[in-house]
């Protein structure tokens, strides 16, 4: 699990997912230990940091901000798609499905606020081709381990999404993705 890079710390991925801040501490700790042996700062360690402390903010402010928009979600599978479609149209967004690149490129002149991609270590590629042509957007990895949205982090990815994911996860990425375009509405 912990092979995707010998110095990517698994602990600072779980941070933002941890209310207790007595559980959050020896987390911050051991991966900021980590990543100091390992000199690995800007690619892991503050994105992680800063990843705990929005998603901490955002705890403490739970529904002070009311999110939506438009997403557009490029996946393959379709128990994935289902499994975020629901709770994505709870928080008022609508989804635009599409299962490739090529479809996805016929959407680069509709409006969305944040693109959602299937990731994994055999898609890396085509996962890095998304986000570059939505540059301008959140790009969030859809994952099914931790450990491929760590890689997904360093491969660009604004944010990530565990499968199945939890309601306060679903919350917590739509706002980072939000506050990222500048939007409180």
């Amino acid at each position: 699990m912990n092979e995707i890079k010998n110095n990517t710390p698994p602990f600072l991925a779980t941070l933002a997912l941890i209310d207790s801040e007595l559980d959050r501490m020896p987390l911050i700790m051991a991966g900021v230990d980590e990543c100091l042996s390992e000199n690995n700062y800007d690619e892991f360690l503050f994105p992680a940091i800063e990843r705990a402390i929005v998603g901490h903010t955002l705890r403490q402010n739970k529904g002070a901000m009311q999110v939506s928009g438009r997403a557009l979600v490029c996946s393959i599978d379709n128990t994935r798609v289902n499994l975020i479609s629901y709770q994505m149209e709870e928080h008022g967004y609508t989804l635009r499905v599409v299962s490739d690149i090529d479809e996805a490129r016929h959407c680069l002149k509709d409006p969305f606020d944040l693109v959602m991609v299937d990731y994994d270590f055999d898609n890396s590629e085509e996962f890095r081709e998304i986000r570059d042509l939505f540059c301008e957007l959140p790009v969030i990895a859809l994952c099914d381990e931790i450990v491929h949205g760590q890689q997904a982090i360093v491969d660009g990815a604004s944010n990530y999404l565990c499968m199945p994911p939890c309601k306060e996860d679903i919350q917590m990425v739509l706002e980072l993705a939000a506050t990222h375009l500048g939007l409180k509405s």
